[in-house]
């Protein structure tokens, strides 16, 4: 499960649509039931708006950037071959170049004809224009910051704006985006969503922004031309995204984390119509965070992207429950990954924490396991192998068994008295004693706290050391114990004797710091490699051997893009980092960086870990899961393996009356059982599967007319691989 950014539909089968994610383009022709990835040869994963030509299908542009936290776009691609090939329009951009697409509009009338909106500042703000399917581009609006477009469903000349400067004022355009004027003008703030009913094309509805962050709602009946405030809405992010009934001409709906309706064209909202997270009695529990909501003409209902993948809403149904809503997202592998963590101990122990979506456990067993829910910074493992670990979640820490799948688990952060405040902790704030597993340590905020009892009582070693400032990581040299790192945004602290005295180190002065990582060398106590979080050219990678006293620039070649985490590999005294674009690697014999990130997806990059004993190196991705490969071991290595989940089973359709597809995607090739068995246990069907191919899958067309109506599961088993689906025969 990962965050979905935008839909695109078919012009005449409402079975095919694509979802556009973190991880890429996703493509379904049986209604989201299953989907293949159409875009993984773009340059860069993270989509944020698809345009579907209806005369061609085949044909289709990508805006890549505006994900959640690194808006940077390289630029507009399109494809006429249906996804095989990608190939950059006249509209595209470098990751450095700081540019942010928000929007991506095409001509309902004339497919060649498309606008792209711009976020970001300076000269590219504003809008361009294509007449000639991207090969040339003209900026029709200059010096306004676009939040988002749309045109007015079947019409070709009326075209809208929201931007985030000119106080927010509203555009619109009547000659297909040549030409703009301003139709409602706001003394402040910005627009965001802007949404067209597909019943009553006439209809338009916005929401603005004022500056202390109030909310309105504004609705046009005559294409844009006059605007009235219908409501106010609330004064945070919940009220970001909207959509016309696709049923009903004046019913509109409201919510980013729960979804309210509104009948009277939103004079007012009932409460809301489901639930988030906990879950409200008698309301279906809809994962929220939603990021598009769209109308789709030819099945009358409004799907909705969200950090949690996909959920197709029927409004007809009602009362509003399991019924009217449907999970689309099986078969999208786009799990967004904060930061991983790994057993030193058991090669197959590893665990991953996910964007709103809890963190996930493998064991010894090959199976995967809930660990939690919720944002997750980080797991990290006892290093001794005791039945512990230990999630981050913002400013939580939660203390679990890992053989209960945490289990019993514990709140060892509200053990921690007198914390001051700031902002939350990072995927390496806290760090367990390589030598004494009992022994944590953690920067809260701008303290530092040590626990002797795995986190039930803890001690302050450095009250305000930051200054003020928030602690991002914590480090304990594995060759004394007493030597401790942390460090905040652009300075190193050290103590060497268990956190007496610290001392503090101000990073190299023109370096523009910005510290992503560290890694301490296993047997020098006073070397330590430090990693960059920033855009200055040749100031990624710094070495010290006097802790942190004086620095050696290790940059290289490496190229100009932040460093989101190094590690350090004792077998061949080597370093790993992982930038937000690739993975490279350098040891002592060697003059300079190598590229270490062969077969990986071009999505953005989390962080790294070693595993020592089993000699892997993984890597967690922010949109396509988790991904390993071989230690380098003279020869840069493919990484070909994704460690993401189990065996990935799509049924459809599903319920069905005995005639359905099965197809499953394999973590990797091997030797496999496939098992259909009824809710006794009893096996209907068996096959051993032989998976020897590039892209681990397997696919069959079952014909099971003769079952009695009931629950099937389907199992899958072998290779360190055990998982199952259920199928409903009716």
């Amino acid at each position: 499960i990962g965050a979905s950014r935008c839909i695109a539909f078919h012009p005449t089968d409402v079975n095919t649509f694509w979802v556009g994610a973190d991880g890429g383009i996703w493509k379904t022709t049986n209604g989201g039931s299953s989907y293949t990835p159409v875009g993984d040869n773009l340059p860069w994963l993270r989509v944020s708006r698809i345009c579907v030509d209806p005369t061609n299908t085949n044909t289709i542009y990508a805006c890549t950037g505006n994900g959640w936290d690194l808006h940077r776009s390289m630029g507009v691609y399109k494809t006429t071959d249906n996804g095989v090939t990608w190939k950059p329009t006249g509209l595209t951009s470098n990751l450095i170049d700081n540019v942010e697409y928000s929007a991506l509009v095409m001509n309902p009338v004339s497919p060649q004809i498309l606008l792209v909106g711009f976020l970001g500042n300076g000269t590219t703000q504003g809008i361009y224009r294509t007449a000639d399917g991207g090969a040339t581009w003209t900026k029709v609006l200059a010096g306004q910051r676009i939040n988002n477009m749309a045109y007015k469903p079947g019409d070709g000349n009326i075209v809208y704006a929201a931007p985030a400067s000119n106080n927010g004022s509203f555009y619109r355009s009547t000659d297909g985006g040549l030409t703009w004027n301003v139709v409602q003008s706001f003394t402040g703030g910005y627009t965001d969503a802007i949404t067209c009913s597909i019943v009553n094309t006439a209809y338009v509805a916005m929401i603005h922004v004022d500056p202390n962050q109030s909310k309105t709602l504004w609705v046009s009946t005559n294409s844009g031309l006059n605007w009235v405030k219908k409501s106010d809405l609330c004064s945070d992010y919940t009220c970001s995204n909207l959509s016309f009934s696709a049923t009903t001409a004046n019913t509109i709906y409201l919510g980013y984390f729960e979804v309210h309706k509104s009948t009277d064209l939103g004079a007012t909202f009932g409460s809301n119509i489901t639930a988030y997270c906990c879950g409200s009695p008698g309301k279906v529990e809809i994962h929220g965070d939603f990021n598009a909501i769209k109308a789709n003409p030819l099945d009358k209902k409004l799907y909705y992207a969200s950090d949690g993948g996909l959920s197709i809403f029927d409004e007809s149904v009602s009362p509003y429950g399991t019924a009217s809503w449907k999970e689309r997202s099986s078969g999208l592998i786009i799990s967004h990954y904060i930061g991983m963590g790994t057993s030193q101990v058991d090669p197959a122990l590893y665990g991953a924490a996910g964007m709103d979506n809890g963190a996930w456990m493998h064991k010894t067993d090959g199976t995967w396991h809930d660990a939690g829910g919720g944002d997750c910074g980080t797991m990290i493992f006892d290093p001794k192998g005791a039945d512990v670990a230990y999630r981050v979640w913002g400013d939580v820490i939660i203390r679990g068994a890992v053989s209960s799948n945490f289990g019993n688990e514990a709140r060892i952060s509200d053990n921690i008295s007198n914390k001051s405040g700031g902002s939350s902790i990072a995927f390496e704030a806290i760090a367990i004693d390589p030598n004494n597993s009992n022994v944590i340590i953690t920067g809260m905020y701008t303290d530092v706290f040590r626990s002797a009892d795995k986190g039930n009582t803890w001690a302050n070693i450095g009250a305000n050391l930051a200054g003020g400032q928030s602690l991002r990581g914590a480090a304990i040299a594995p060759s004394n114990s007493n030597v401790i790192y942390e460090h905040c945004r652009n300075k190193l602290y050290v103590t060497k004797n268990g956190g007496t005295n610290w001392s503090t180190n101000i990073l190299p002065s023109n370096t523009n710091p910005e510290i992503s990582s560290f890694a301490v060398h296993p047997t020098q106590p006073g070397t330590i490699w430090i990693s960059h979080d920033n855009w200055s050219a040749g100031n990624k990678v710094f070495k010290s051997t006097d802790y942190g006293v004086t620095w050696t620039n290790e940059s290289g070649s490496l190229p100009n893009l932040p460093v989101t985490s190094i590690v350090y590999d004792k077998s061949l005294d080597g370093v790993y980092v992982s930038m937000v674009y690739g993975v490279f690697y350098k040891n002592s014999t060697m003059s300079d960086w190598i590229n270490f990130g062969q077969g990986l997806p071009n999505a953005q990059m989390s962080n790294i870990v070693v595993q020592n004993s089993g000699k892997k190196l993984r890597c967690a991705t922010r949109g396509r899961g988790m991904w390993e490969t071989d230690l380098y071991s003279g020869s840069a290595t493919s990484i070909d393996k994704n460690i993401n989940q189990q065996a990935l089973i799509n049924v459809y359709p599903n319920p069905n009356n005995g005639a359905f597809t099965l197809d499953i995607s394999f973590p990797d090739n091997g030797n496999y059982n496939l098992e259909v068995a009824n809710v006794l246990g009893q096996l209907i069907y068996t096959e051993s599967l032989n998976i020897n191919n590039r892209n681990y899958n397997f696919s069959k067309q079952f014909n099971l007319h003769d079952l009695p109506q009931g629950v099937y599961m389907v199992k899958i088993n072998g290779n360190g691989i055990n998982t199952n689906k259920k199928i409903s025969i009716e």
